[in-house]
Parts: structure tokens; sequence; C-alpha cells
């Protein structure tokens, strides 16, 4: 393929969907396209009376739909669309209407599906995912917080997608991130305080509040113990198609691994036991659904697996079956998998809000006591 013009319109909503899609598959797009964010003076100067759009040679592609499969075509992740017919129904809305939509109206769009799944449609993030992320995240910003309570579960999904790789930068360069849950309750108990709310009937809330939560909490732990512990794991076959040495670490390397549809960023202490022409280019089984977490200073958004003796002084990569790709899920005869979720995602942001809630309370009380 000759490299396209990707052209973006600043300031548009279209092409900030299209711009959050090409900063999500920009390993997949170089030396295919390249992304030119114009302004509308820069627009005018280049006689271009639609944007955004595609340019090569002596074709340009300005039609919606075709603009935004023509983009997925050219990166080869087609699957980002493709995976579930419902994903290009809900992309589409969103890349289409979202200027016109009320903030509550694009949150319960996503309610319903994020309360039992870490994304949209599927264990992957889609297209849906994409181009949802910018309206659900401004969305979010103008809730109080006392109404943030009410959709906890698109907030946790927003917030991981602020942490991953590619995507993350560039939503908070459009959004300026989330607010929070801390200063959100801060500013709820300083409005509540102002207003005079009666002591007793707030402490009341709070006992109603915490009793709730522990009994959701035992629930959850009562469906947990039912279901087998190798279920809830979400292992897919991946591709490492980088690898450098941490600048920090004399045991970590950082790696790029390709997960089918996404390419995460994921830290591994192999230094020292492998080299990194062993790990170029391999097919490896990467445990996917684990919480983003800080590994001396850097973000890792998975666990590359290995097995290893009991002393550790042999480490090998787990290898995947022959003729498997990267994105392929890895499973076990008998068993059958739940709905990937990041498990405690969800219970984490309840917590902290109770626990918030109950130190400020504690607060209050010794200060009127004295």
């Amino acid at each position: 393929l000759s490299m396209r013009k990707i052209f973006l319109l600043r300031g548009d909503a279209k092409s900030e969907c299209l711009e959050v899609l090409t900063s999500y598959i920009m390993p997949a797009l170089k030396h295919k396209a390249c992304i030119l964010v114009i302004n509308e003076k820069e627009k005018k100067a280049l006689s271009l009376e639609n944007v955004p759009c595609i340019i090569y040679e002596d074709t340009m592609i300005s039609d919606s739909d075709k603009l935004v499969f023509e983009v997925c075509r050219i990166a080869e992740v087609d699957t980002l669309i493709l995976k579930e017919p419902k994903i290009w129904p809900l992309a589409k809305l969103f890349y289409l209407e979202s200027t016109q939509m009320e903030p509550t109206v694009i949150l319960a769009k996503l309610k319903d599906k994020l309360s039992i799944s870490t994304f949209l449609f599927t264990p992957h993030i889609t297209l849906a995912d994409i181009f949802a992320a910018v309206p659900a995240i401004k969305a979010l910003q103008q809730l109080s917080g006392d109404k943030v309570m009410e959709w906890l579960s698109v907030y946790r999904w927003a917030e991981y997608l602020l942490n991953l790789p590619y995507i993350g930068d560039i939503l908070y360069d459009k959004t300026g991130g989330l607010r929070s849950l801390e200063s959100l309750i801060s500013e709820e108990d300083l409005r509540e305080d102002n207003k005079s709310v009666d002591k007793t009937s707030k402490r009341e809330e709070l006992k109603a509040k915490k009793k709730k939560a522990k009994e959701k909490g035992k629930e959850k732990a009562k469906k947990e113990a039912e279901t087998v512990p190798f279920a809830q794991l979400d292992i897919r076959v991946g591709r490492i198609v980088k690898v450098d040495k941490h600048p920090d670490s004399a045991k970590l390397y950082i790696e790029e691994v390709d997960v089918g549809g996404e390419v995460r960023k994921i830290a591994s202490g192999l230094q020292g036991l492998m080299q990194i022409e062993e790990l170029l280019n391999r097919n490896v089984v990467v445990l996917c659904n684990l919480k983003p977490k800080s590994i001396a200073g850097y973000m890792s958004h998975g666990m590359v697996l290995c097995a290893s003796n009991k002393d550790q002084s042999a480490v090998e990569l787990l290898t995947p079956p022959e003729n498997s790709k990267p994105g392929d899920v890895i499973t076990v005869d008998n068993i059958e998998p739940v709905s990937y979720t990041h498990l405690r995602a969800h219970e984490t942001s309840l917590h902290l809000v109770c626990r918030l809630l109950l130190e400020k309370k504690k607060k209050k009380n010794k200060t009127k006591k004295k």
C-alpha cells in the first residue's frame, strides 16, 4: 500500500473520534498512513471540502462509514468492528450524534453493558469503546459527587481506558481526564455541610451504605467461591513485537505485545534469564485481565506467563499451540469461561467511597467532642 494521508479537523466531533482511533492503532498504522490535524484556515488553503477524509493517489474517501472502515482496513485491525454485529451501530451512534446527546443519555447507553463486563461487547476493546470514550468522559465530568455513584461501572471503564497505552494519552489530552472519587466525595460532603444537613440522618445514611456494601461483598464472594478460579482468567495468545531493557532496573524487560486488535506494554522480570533475541517475535501466553500496575515506575498492562523449576534457576516461556495467532483465547477442557472483568475494579471503587465517608465522619465526631 502507498502512504495514505488522513486529514482530521480540529474541533470536529467525527475527527475527534478518528484521532482517538488512529492513536490507539498507531503501531499498526506506521509506514502506511500519516495523520494530519488541520484547522479551518488550513482546510480552506488545501481546498478540502470534506474533512475528515483519506487521500491517496487520485482517490478521496470522506463518506462517514467508508472512512472508518478504510482506516481499520489500512491498519489491518478490522476485528475492532467485526467481532460482534452490534459493535458498529453503537460506535456509529457516538461517531455521528454524540454532540446532540444529553450526558445522562450517553451514560445510560453504556451502564448496563459495563456493569457485567470490562468492555462494551467483548473481553477486548472494540470500536464502540473507542468512539464512546470521549463523550462518556466529558459526561462524567459534569456529574457531582452524589450523582457519580449511580454510574460507577462507567466511571471504572473510563478510568481503565485512561490508563491504557496509546489511547490513554490522547483521551487525557481531549478531556483533561477524570476527577478522583476522593475529591468528588469531599466536595459533596462540603455541599451537605453548607446546607446544614441533620447530623443524625447523615450517620444513619452512612451506616446503611456500609451495611449495603458489606452485604454486596458477601454476595460477590459467594459467587466467586462457586466459580472455578481458572474460568475467571482472560488468557490469550500474544506476539512480542518489541523488547527493550528497563532504563532503571537490571531485572526488567519492557515488551510490546500484540494480543489481537491491541498492543499492550508489559513489564517482565526476565533480564538475566533470557536474551532479547529469544523474546522478539515470539508467540507467548498472556494473562490480560490484570489491573494495570506500576512496576519500577512503568505501567504494565498484563503478564507474560512462564514456567520455572523450584529454585527458579531455569525459566521458560509458556508456548501456545502451533498455528495459533495473537488474540486466540486459551481455555481448559470442561471449564466454561465466565464474562472476563477486572474483578476487583468495581469493588475497589465502592469500598473507597465507603472508607472515605467513614473517615470523614470520624474526624467530624472527634472535633465535635473536643
